[in-house]
């Protein structure tokens, strides 16, 4: 069907239209034919348009999305029943805008699809058909005939969940984006082609793709950790990696925009690509932004365009050329008019009588179409009570009239390609450490080498840390080293060749919650013996806090090769590559257990203890173990004709290049044994004490924004735990031990269960999340976080509970750790980051690698009573006093200018934290000198399961205080004093807690305070099952206690904090 001719477009307008006529095969005369041979453009000025609510209809159940097809006059709106798990696609007619008679159902909920209007064909996926589904590829493709209403082929092995999809009828293929890639389907075939991988980041989430004729690409955006726009070529399925825009980042003139990238539109006429950006959550400006991207030169043009708040869809009017943005909730239908570039509300849903109110908790706008046959836009309003229907979804239409307007050319943003100045790179910082070592002396017939360049990333581990390169040293956006320069020779009769490089490399794994933590490696030395064997060594500095640091650098071996290739290139130079050794190779620190896999021994055993775990095999996460295997090396140079005339004495790092990984347990004396444990007595004579017992619980907050939003006027909701979780005022939620829990090894059980739940929309909770029954297994580098989860995202699909999955890993260091003697473990504030197995419990939008809340773990075990009367003295168990060492300065971490201080003999030195519990230690203990504060509580008894008004003052403003309920030291919350320093707040009691005498306790850096608090309730109830309260009693004998003491305490000493990154949303 073809428009009739309207206008022509100013001398402005002229190539864009020349570019439009050149695809005009691509595009089909529907787009074209308004921009021949018509009347005179209006002046910009005389363009006035209306946008005039018309009507609602009522379309089934959760109807977000929807397609248009324009030629056959028809909407096709998915739903999904999520009571009767049946869903059926409504035909909507876009010219009397009336529903049909009749649906096409389907045995599943549906909620995308996209048409083909040539055919008169649908193509719905089918999302998580399989419960077992681990491949993420068991869904299906259904073809379904719209005439006739019937599903002529089905196609199985498509992604399980599709995130968006378009279709490109010029090879009639429908693409289909998951989170991390794009899966093509051919539709005559019916074949699904290879995933197309579209990021080089490491977690990838990708949002929206649409389809541009015009210039034979797929666009796609990627919110996650590239925050790229990026394209696909349509002719033959692969990437165009060259195209990396990043739009977010762009640096406009007032800044970059920031927040979250949620919409893509097209206009293949203008040749422009939309991009819309939602506000971070949490940002007090709540209004997204537009930005225009030139698809011919991939430039951003113009400014920043003013959406307004929670950007659900783009459509584009192929004929008026406007740009509709629906704002969820501002209720708003938002228009980007093509002569101005600025946008205005269209139509207020709330004024019109549609949507309740405003807010995201009301919000109910989602999908928007631009209907030019019928000059109309269609809007979707996908939850039931409305005041259109209340029981079904709904969809509006707004009436469009008016001149056309006249499209006014956008010149690219300032500092893209020679448009204007851009600032200069600013160079690296010197490097001011040790010089480079010498090359070696050379053998007779060898040569020296130029263009020397070595690239690395280490392992996947480091690539996601923090660099800083310093002096010539290069790192690209895929966290890639390069070392270029420096000197060397080979032996072109053996292949021997030693090459040796200066400058530097620093990692900080943790800048923003541990900017102590770093690793420097500085000066790289490569040596490649004749058997082709090699070894790589440089001068390396390190620091976990700011008194442990080495002193200084030292020269040790970082990878060994049992093969290093040199392979000569067709231009002369010489091609090096190889990975290091790895498997195999055992390593063994005194007292700890043999790791199967590691980096050289010479490397790690100069390393502090809490910073090995990265470097070899654990008992943690198969994720995590293969995050550590180092990653290929490669690198370059040119063998010249001048004889080489080094001299200089042998580098050693320590170990011999490319010997072949032996198990080597470490039997180096030079490196002290730690402290005894003491024996249990085994003596039959010996009468039995008082059996032990092991209690314990865990403290999560899970995340911070996502707490504070779901209890934000906002979302409305409410954090509750059950089975035995206990849930603060602030959703910080206690888990205890489970009672079956007597001997933790390495993995701790607890149980509860914690719901979120937010925006109530009728009696439907819109975003519902369940977190049950976490698991902690620790190694001795990581603690990983296990559950079972269900989840209801805005706008997505349910997730079901399924078994339990990697939720989040947690990283311990320097004093969030504490254990005494007895195998105690005390974990305070620990960072915990987002696992890609737990995206889902948050609807998918936060990125793998996200910051979380600290997680604080306690397990308690007390000792059996010897019957001896007299104590024996017991080795100490805390590790030795640290050298007192320079702090690290922004510059390299370590100057070995600056001699180290000598070590003194003192008291621990250890930084001051929170007290995680007031029970004493086991040890000497440093006087408390916090100020003793007053506590008063509403009421002096209270039964279980009630609550207690607590209020005190006296702590410094904005002060970190914990409440505990003891005897059984239990966790009830954790306030934050306000500016006079005074707390208010109201405590719940867990339910399970024994009746009798207790005490309420708040514990501050500064000040700490007591009062007596008695528990009514039945003292008979079983501790065990009541919840974070009196937690399980098990008895023990008295060899297992002292065996757990044992086990948590060679556990505790190798625990250590690994922090990723911090996410965009904390």
């Amino acid at each position: 069907m073809l428009l009739p001719p309207h206008h022509t477009r100013k001398e402005s307008f002229v190539i864009t239209l020349h570019r439009a006529l050149s695809v005009a095969p691509l595009i089909g005369a529907l787009v074209l034919a308004p921009l021949i041979g018509a009347a005179p453009a209006q002046a910009a000025g005389d363009n006035t348009r209306s946008y005039t609510y018309s009507s609602s209809v009522a379309a089934g159940k959760q109807a977000r999305s929807f397609a248009l097809d324009e030629r056959n006059g028809a909407l096709y709106v998915p739903t999904d029943d999520s009571k009767t798990k049946t869903g059926a696609l409504t035909r909507v007619s876009t010219s009397t805008f009336t529903v049909g008679d009749t649906s096409i159902p389907f045995s599943s909920g549906i909620d995308k699809l996209t048409v083909d209007p040539a055919t008169n064909t649908a193509f719905v996926p089918r999302a998580r058909t399989a419960a077992d589904d681990k491949s993420g590829m068991q869904g299906t493709l259904d073809v379904v005939d719209l005439g006739t209403g019937s599903v002529v082929k089905t196609i199985a092995g498509t992604p399980t969940s599709v995130s968006s999809m378009a279709f490109y009828p010029a090879t009639r293929t429908v693409y289909l984006a998951t989170s991390t890639q794009v899966v093509p389907v051919g539709i005559d075939a019916g074949t699904v082609g290879a995933p197309i991988s579209v990021s080089g980041a490491k977690y990838p989430s990708l949002t929206n793709i649409v389809i541009d004729p015009a210039g034979g690409k797929l666009w796609v955006g990627d919110k996650g950790s590239a925050d790229v726009i990026t394209a696909i070529d349509l002719k033959t399925n692969t990437w165009l990696s060259a195209i990396q825009i990043g739009v977010g980042t762009f640096e406009f003139p007032g800044g970059p925009i920031g927040g979250y990238l949620t919409s893509l539109g097209i206009d293949p006429v203008l040749h422009h690509l939309y991009v819309a950006y939602d506000a971070d959550w949490m940002s007090d400006d709540q209004d997204g932004k537009l930005v225009v991207v030139d698809t011919d030169t991939n430039l951003i043009l113009g400014s920043p365009i003013g959406l307004g708040d929670t950007t659900r869809g783009i459509a584009v009017d192929a004929r008026s050329h406007e740009v509709y943005v629906t704002s969820s909730a501002d209720a708003a239908l938002r228009v980007i008019s093509p002569d101005t570039w600025t946008s205005k509300i269209a139509v207020d849903f709330v004024t019109a009588g549609v949507v309740r109110d405003y807010g995201a908790g009301s919000a109910n706008l989602w999908a928007v179409a631009a209907d030019p046959t019928n000059n109309a836009v269609f809007v979707s309003h996908p939850y039931d009570g409305n005041p259109i229907s209340a029981t079904n979804s709904a969809i509006s239409k707004i009436a469009v009239a008016g001149a056309l307007p006249v499209v006014s050319a956008l010149a690219p943003a300032p500092g893209q390609d020679g448009t204007a100045p851009t600032k200069p790179a600013e160079p690296n910082p010197a490097f001011t450490g040790p010089k480079a070592p010498a090359l070696a002396a050379a053998p007779a017939g060898a040569v020296e080498t130029s263009g020397n360049a070595l690239t690395w990333d280490i392992s996947d581990y480091a690539n996601e840390w923090e660099t800083h390169p310093y002096g010539e040293v290069a790192v690209d956006r895929a966290g890639l080293f390069t070392f270029s320069g420096g000197q060397g020779w080979s032996d072109p009769k053996t292949g021997a060749a030693q090459i040796g490089w200066s400058d530097a490399i620093e990692y900080r794994p943790y800048p923003g919650l541990a900017p102590d933590v770093f690793l420097t490696f500085a000066n790289p030395y490569l040596i490649r013996q004749a058997d082709g064997s090699a070894a790589l060594s440089f001068d390396v500095a390190w620091g976990e806090s700011k008194t442990n640091v080495s002193a200084g650098f030292k020269r040790v071996t970082v990878a060994t090769f049992a093969t290093l290739k040199l392979e000569e290139q067709s231009d002369g130079t010489t091609k090096i590559s190889g990975t290091p050794d790895f498997a195999g190779r055992v390593y063994q620190a005194p007292g700890e257990a043999a790791s199967p896999n590691s980096f050289p021994k010479s490397f790690i055993d100069y390393l502090t203890p809490g910073l090995r775990g990265w470097w070899m095999t654990t008992s943690a996460s198969a994720d995590g173990n293969a995050r550590k295997v180092p990653n290929p090396l490669s690198g370059t140079f040119t063998a010249t004709t001048t004889p080489s005339t080094a001299n200089g004495p042998a580098v050693d790092g320590g170990e011999g290049a490319g010997s072949t990984p032996t198990p080597e347990p470490s039997t180096d004396p030079s490196t002290p044994p730690t402290s005894p444990t003491p024996e249990p007595s085994t003596d039959p004579s010996t009468p039995p004490g008082k059996p032990g017992s092991i209690t314990g619980s865990v403290v999560w907050g899970v995340h911070d924004a996502f707490r504070k939003y779901i209890l934000s006027d906002i979302a409305k909701g409410s954090i509750t735990g059950t089975e035995g979780a206990v849930a603060d005022a602030a959703g910080i939620v206690t888990f205890p031990l489970t009672e079956t829990t007597k001997v933790p090894t390495d993995s701790i059980a607890f149980s509860g269960t914690v719901t979120y739940l937010g925006h109530l929309v009728g009696d439907t909770w819109q975003l519902r999340s369940v977190l049950k029954d976490p698991r902690i297994e620790i190694s001795g580098t990581t603690a990983s976080i296990f559950a079972t989860y269900s989840a209801r995202s805005m706008g997505g699909a349910d997730t079901p509970a399924g078994a339990p999955v990697l939720i989040a890993t947690a990283d311990l260091s320097g004093s969030v750790l504490k254990t005494d003697a007895n195998g105690s473990i005390t974990v305070t504030a620990a960072p915990t980051v987002l696992a890609e197995t737990g995206r889902d419990l948050f609807g998918g939008i936060y990125p793998a690698g996200t910051a979380l809340a600290p997680l604080s773990l306690k397990v308690t075990v007390t000792p059996a009573t010897e019957p001896s009367p007299e104590p024996s003295p017991e080795p100490s168990t805390g590790p030795s006093v640290p050298p007192t060492s320079p702090e690290p300065s922004t510059g390299p971490s370590t100057n070995p200018s600056v001699p180290p201080t000598s070590p003194t003999p003192g008291p621990s030195t250890e930084p001051s934290v929170p007290p995680t519990s007031p029970v004493p230690s086991t040890g000497p203990s440093t006087p408390d000198t916090r100020v003793t504060v007053p506590v008063s509580v509403g009421k002096s008894a209270v039964a279980v399961g009630g609550t207690v008004h607590v209020t005190a003052s006296g702590f410094t403003p904005d002060e970190p205080v914990e409440i505990w309920l003891h005897s059984t030291p239990v966790r009830l919350a954790v306030v934050n004093a306000d500016a006079q320093g005074r707390i208010d707040t109201v405590v719940a009691i867990p339910v399970g807690t024994p009746a009798g005498a207790h005490t309420l306790m708040l514990e501050g850096k500064t000040a700490r305070g007591e009062i007596a608090l008695t528990v009514t309730g039945d003292p008979s109830a079983p501790a065990a099952t009541g919840g974070a309260g009196e937690l399980s009693q098990t008895g023990a004998d008295v060899a297992g206690v002292l065996l757990v003491g044992g086990v948590l305490l060679l556990l505790g000493l190798g625990f250590v904090l690994k922090r990723r990154r911090l996410a965009a949303a904390e």
